[in-house]
């Protein structure tokens, strides 16, 4: 299971860099940008939004900004009830938010969808190089992201969260192509600590294709003081 560290610090290193703009767009240091926000639904989702359940919500915006509009880069994040015991869920908790982030020509749209309303409440475009613009491999995907956490909780984040539910109730999930051009994408979920949300305690990567998880790091699961 935890076999190569340094695939999973290139994915690490990817993730923090998704990490760093969900900061800003949560702390609001970026302004509106094209589409005029907020972009609301013809009508709520049944259930809260996944990266995989956003996409036909946010293609149309995407593609509405430039017509050659492709996915480059999503993550979703999972905001746990604090107040609820803590157990090895059945199902991912209903609050958070995705990004996801277009790439058309030398520019790039980054949106900011509320999971449970589908709500996209924040937009900006922004510089991109061609070269960059490559496609996620949504196609690829068997094993869901709701899944990939899933399989993180019963690794790991069920009794990371318990140790200290106060301050760990926060898990992204990051869709990455594998470091391997041979290999399946992966999901990369990570848990984070409030009291140092820009350092996750856990890394977890669950093959998004077989559904197992390939690849891991874990900080020790007590609550120390910090």
């Amino acid at each position: 299971m935890m076999r190569s560290v340094g695939k999973l610090v290139t994915m690490a290193l990817v993730a923090v860099q998704i990490l760093l703009m969900w900061i800003a767009l949560r702390e609001g240091q970026v302004g509106d940008g094209p589409p005029t926000v907020p972009v609301t639904p013809a009508a709520d989702p049944v259930e809260a939004l996944t990266i995989e359940s956003a996409l036909p919500l946010t293609d149309p915006v995407a593609l509405a900004w430039d017509d050659e509009a492709v996915l480059v880069s999503a993550s979703m994040e999972v905001i746990w009830d604090r107040d609820a015991a803590v157990t090895v869920p059945s199902t991912i908790a209903n609050s958070g938010a995705l990004t996801l982030v277009y790439a058309g020509g030398d520019r790039q749209l980054s949106l900011l969808m509320d999971r449970g309303s589908g709500v996209i409440f924040h937009a900006e475009e922004g510089e991109w190089s061609d070269e960059l613009a490559i496609p996620l491999p949504v196609s690829a995907i068997v094993r869901s992201s709701a899944i990939s956490v899933l399989a993180a909780e019963v690794s790991y984040g069920t009794s990371y969260r318990a140790a200290c539910p106060e301050y760990r109730f926060v898990t992204r999930v990051y869709l990455s192509r594998s470091a391997d051009s041979a290999a399946n994408p992966v999901w990369l979920v990570s848990y984070v600590d409030e009291r140092h949300r820009d350092r996750p305690d856990i890394q977890i990567a669950v093959d998004a294709v077989m559904g197992r998880t390939v690849d891991g790091e874990a900080m020790a699961l007590g609550c120390p003081e910090v």
